[in-house]
């Protein structure tokens, strides 16, 4: 779908989603970007955060996003604790960290949403609902009081992932935020498939 100026959802989409806006630094077809998203998670190459996160960055400038970020809290998708201790780390949380640390924003990982399930990858599934159905009720809010407060204070949430491909994953974290009462949830993810 044609992506807008500011990166906001449009009208027609707002009816679908709770994401106020969704950013995508490139698109997974692009063969490097691939491999590196690919070499981060699975070939554990955790350098390679560094490079995404100045991507992502440049993305932004670019394209002239930085007011999303002002007043923003960076969210990375919440791993179950088994797939973290396999891995050794979130990928979602490092590039976050790269991200933050650009426009000096604060990144709460694990502390506002927590992955209590899991299912099958979503790599593996491509059924649009199929993927939808694997992602509900993953997520519960770990701290609704800091979510109401931050909201209260008129903070953004910016979800961030490594991948996106049907959006289910980044739905069902942002339902989750909103349940506990936050306002504008944003989505920033490495690439769109």
């Amino acid at each position: 779908r044609k992506r807008t100026p500011d990166a906001k959802t449009c009208g027609l989409c707002r009816k679908k989603t709770v994401l106020s806006g969704f950013m995508a630094v490139g698109r997974y077809e692009d063969k490097t970007l691939k491999e590196m998203v690919h070499y981060l998670k699975y070939n554990f190459l955790e350098s390679l955060k560094i490079p995404l996160g100045q991507l992502a960055f440049e993305f932004i400038k670019r394209n002239q996003l930085d007011s999303v970020f002002e007043k923003a809290v960076l969210v990375p998708v919440p791993l179950t604790r088994q797939r973290q201790t396999r891995r050794g780390f979130n990928q979602s949380e490092l590039i976050a960290f790269e991200i933050a640390e650009c426009f000096n924003a604060a990144v709460l990982r694990n502390n506002l949403i927590k992955r209590i399930k899991f299912e099958k990858p979503q790599a593996d599934i491509a059924d649009w609902h199929k993927r939808k159905n694997n992602v509900e009720d993953c997520f519960e809010t770990r701290n609704g009081e800091m979510i109401s407060e931050l909201a209260r204070g008129n903070y953004k949430f910016i979800l961030v992932d490594d991948v996106s491909t049907s959006g289910a994953t980044l739905e069902a974290c942002a339902k989750t935020l909103k349940s506990a009462g936050a306002k504008e949830i944003w989505a920033l993810v490495i690439a769109r498939g």
